[in-house]
């Protein structure tokens, strides 16, 4: 049979993984760990542990030929001296090539571990074999006191400094290797095209991402990321950014190249553009697409607006326009003038029971037609503007009001029923809503307080425990970086939260928050903003969530009585899942 590694949800652990077939005289029921005896060298109370899970037939009562199990190894060392030493896993796969095959591919290590293989059993090497390996190992340069307790969390405390992103980044998107490790990138908004912009940060590490020096261009010819300012793609003023779903580690970002707006493409794992589909041309006359909005996605395909008021459409699958698009306005054009390539969208994209909705700020500078801010909806299903919303809806009183947003609006059951844009300008902030189908909607009421003055971006929004919480960005107006949390589930202000919920322990309070992302597997709410520092969220509800480096083992508290989002990050105790250890498996200290 065989075998393969445990899935990610039990990353918890420090482990090596191996993927060996087993037969049923090994397992006499799944789940059962392998027998073992004696206890690692040089340590004092210090054990492995080993269990297995048939995943072919969970629950049977014994394993059959060609099942497929998870083998998973932890260690606890005991010792009583808290520095870290160098150390090593070491399993052999018993039956190699006859009763157990190696699955190719499957070995996984926690961040700090380095894994290896060996086709002989003495000599390992960093390339996996496939299914001629023998024994499989992982190493830890310095494997510290508490084993799995003390393991790395997947997001330690973020590093609140400014070399995480080195400039003006926008919201940080979220991707884990293939070994485990987090990292946040980031496109750094409204940057030239020959400028560099693209940054990876370790939230496992707290330092710069492998493969710098960051930043990086961006490139529209598909190809590693280069270096220098050597890039041919600028971007927008308020990107948002949609990872593939079929592509792991492959994100799509609205960009704009020497003479159309469009979708560009970045694969994240192999540190390389993927190219630029051009959606819409500029220069035209009288109304030009000079920048654009988004992107969102609906249905498989990638939705932008463009300086026009257009609505812009990919097919993510095979990355080509979709047909007959661009399509036709939805919002008034704003920053439009012909002979203006760097006027600055200013709007931005959500999308509601399966429409896509914009807003559009016509400012009297740059823009063909003056006039307030408005909302448009787009439905894809029928390719054209939706019912009810046959002309854009106002959602501000004059052309000196301004909008950085457009977020979902949701009913106290957490369903989607319609769409809000805050503006800035007045005494505090208001914010205008509509249904799904047009009609006006009470606004939430967590922003009204807030100074008019103050930039509001999109939020994230988790449902969690029953509840749906949106997590706005928001500064200047005399805030120098803050959070507004917004119930919509109880229609109120989030329990627990100042409002709003500044961060005086990152930067000297100075964030200038300008978008977050929510990690569902650690519960962290990781922020970015204007002063170009990565963060976790500061303000504490209570009772105060951990983060944790997925499912939380059985000493951290379980999902069901968690509050999400945590809002600092911490280490938490863990405890191997298994008492036993396996005679086929070593740990002995380096020296």
């Amino acid at each position: 049979m065989r075998t393969r590694l445990l899935s990610p949800r039990t990353a918890i652990l420090l482990r090596a993984f191996a993927a060996v077939p087993l037969t049923a005289a090994l397992l006499t029921g799944a789940g059962t760990p392998a027998r073992a005896s004696g206890a690692p060298d040089g340590t004092s109370g210090s054990a492995l542990t080993k269990s297995v899970q048939d995943i072919t037939h969970p629950g049977a009562a014994a394993v059959d030929h060609g099942d497929t199990v998870n083998w998973a190894i932890g260690y606890r060392n005991a010792a009583d001296s808290p520095a870290g030493a160098p150390a090593a896993i070491t399993d052999t796969i018993s039956g190699a090539g006859t009763a157990q095959t190696y699955v190719p591919g499957s070995l996984r290590t926690p961040p700090g571990w380095t894994p290896s293989w060996s086709t002989d059993g003495s000599t390992f090497s960093a390339t996996d074999p496939g299914s001629s390996a023998v024994a499989v190992r992982a190493e830890n340069p310095s494997a510290r006191p508490g084993g799995t307790d003390l393991g790395a969390p997947l997001l330690a405390p973020v590093r609140p400094t400014a070399q995480s992103t080195g400039g003006d980044g926008f919201t940080p998107v979220l991707h884990r290797t293939a070994l485990g490790e987090v990292e946040s990138w980031n496109i750094y908004h409204h940057a030239g095209a020959a400028a560099r912009k693209v940054v990876c940060s370790s939230l496992t590490t707290g330092q710069p991402c492998t493969g710098g020096p960051w930043p990086r261009p961006l490139n529209s010819t598909p190809g590693p990321l280069g270096s220098g300012d050597t890039g041919d793609i600028s971007s927008p003023l308020t990107p948002q950014y949609v990872q593939d779903p079929d592509r792991d580690g492959v994100v799509y970002y609205p960009g704009v190249s020497a003479g159309a707006v469009g979708v560009g493409c970045l694969d994240l794992a192999a540190r390389a553009n993927c190219g630029f589909v051009a959606l819409e041309a500029s220069g035209t006359s009288p109304s030009s697409a000079n920048n654009l909005a988004g992107l969102v996605a609906v249905g498989g395909n990638l939705y932008g607006v463009a300086s026009t008021g257009q609505v812009l459409c990919l097919a993510m699958a095979s990355r080509t326009p979709c047909p007959g698009q661009p399509y036709a306005a939805i919002v008034p054009p704003n920053h439009d003038l012909p002979g203006n390539p760097g006027g600055l969208y200013q709007g931005a994209l959500t999308v509601a029971d399966g429409k896509v909705f914009a807003s559009s700020a016509p400012l009297t500078s740059g823009s063909s037609a003056a006039g307030p801010p408005a909302l448009g909806c787009f439905d894809p299903a029928s390719g054209s503007v939706c019912p009810g919303w046959d002309t854009p809806h106002p959602a501000g009183p004059g052309a000196a009001y301004n909008t950085y947003n457009a977020y979902t609006a949701y009913d106290t059951a957490g369903r989607a029923d319609g769409v809000c844009t805050t503006t800035v300008g007045g005494a505090n902030l208001a914010t205008v809503c509509y249904t799904v189908a047009g009609a006006p909607l009470t606004p939430p009421g967590s922003l009204a307080g807030i100074n008019g003055g103050a930039y509001t971006f999109n939020p994230e929004t988790v449902t969690s425990e029953g509840t749906t919480r949106s997590y706005f960005p928001v500064w200047n107006g005399g805030i120098a970086g803050a959070t507004v949390c917004h119930d919509w589930t109880h229609a109120a202000p989030c329990a627990g939260f100042p409002l709003p919920a500044a961060h005086p322990g990152v930067n000297g309070g100075a964030t200038r928050d300008y978008g977050y992302s929510y990690d569902a597997t650690t519960r962290c709410l990781i922020g970015l903003g204007d002063a170009g520092v990565l963060f976790s969220s500061t303000p504490r509800p209570a009772p105060r969530p951990v983060c944790t480096a997925g499912p939380p083992s059985r000493s951290a508290r379980p999902p069901s009585t968690a509050t999400a989002p945590p809002v600092m990050c911490r280490r938490t105790p863990r405890r191997a899942w298994t008492t036993s250890t396996s005679p086929t498996s070593t740990w002995r200290p380096r020296t």
